[in-house]
């Protein structure tokens, strides 16, 4: 199974996502293998709380001359019992390089030896690294907040997603904050035409998660506890693109609406 996170914008906490999403999967299944892939353009490993000594750099050659193998990626990760972890691209020369064919053949290779992949793809359409990852047609997921940056950031890239016959099955709006001068999640689902949202509200224990480089699933039990409720019902749907997509959070935020 392949969960890509994207985010409408920078910041919209696409890495601490798939950071959180990544821990829960193997911490759920210890029997089987979770590989975490950074592939937003940066390390993406800055709430992993562990060392790594290889990056997506330097398997980088092996992977286009097709002589890479899975246990040189499992050797370049950092290993936490099961959960396989490779750190992104460091230099901007080489993530540069990058294909989407390219990522799309590593995490082909990657399935066969992984049971889950989580991969945080960044906000960039201009990376090769990121559009690998969504074109594997796994479970995308749009990870938005209530910013109007975010939406408008968005609007720029929705026709090239259209064009790549790239579509997300789920949409987070994260970070959220129930005040009335802010955007409701109604609001939100019709501007962004999607009516399959999750909420993640806003954890005050983020900037310590930042300056401790901790995942937020250490530090807040409520968050934790959202994540975990969005992966079991995220992994229940059988048919991800024609089901719809409802959270009990969602039920209550658009009943304050409403009333």
């Amino acid at each position: 199974m392949l969960i890509v996170y994207f985010g409408a914008d920078a910041g919209c906490g696409c890495t601490m996502l798939t950071q959180c999403t990544a821990n829960y999967m193997a911490q759920k299944n210890p029997d089987k293998n979770v590989l975490f892939l950074s592939l937003s353009g940066y390390s993406g490993t800055d709430y992993a709380n562990a060392e790594f000594n290889y990056s997506l750099d330097d398997l980088q050659i092996k992977l286009k001359s097709n002589v890479l193998t899975i246990e040189e990626l499992k050797s370049m990760c950092s290993v936490r019992k099961n959960l396989y972890m490779l750190q992104g691209s460091s230099g901007i020369k080489q993530r540069k390089e990058y294909m989407p064919e390219d990522i799309t053949k590593l995490i082909e290779m990657a399935a066969k030896q992984f049971d889950y992949i989580v991969a945080d793809a960044g906000s960039s359409i201009d990376l090769g690294i990121g559009l690998g990852a969504l074109n594997c047609k796994g479970m995308n997921i749009l990870v938005t907040t209530q910013s109007q940056r975010a939406f408008t950031r968005y609007m720029h890239k929705r026709n090239i997603f259209n064009n790549l016959e790239i579509f997300f099955s789920k949409m987070i709006v994260n970070k959220f904050v129930s005040k009335h001068f802010l955007p409701s999640v109604k609001l939100i689902e019709g501007s962004y035409k999607m009516d399959n949202c999750y909420v993640i509200d806003y954890s005050d224990y983020g900037m310590q998660a930042e300056n401790e480089g901790s995942s937020l699933d250490y530090l807040d039990k409520s968050y934790k506890r959202q994540i975990e409720d969005f992966i079991e019902e995220l992994i229940g749907f059988k048919n991800c693109n024609k089901r719809t997509f409802r959270s009990s959070i969602l039920g209550r935020l658009r009943g304050e609406a409403n009333g």
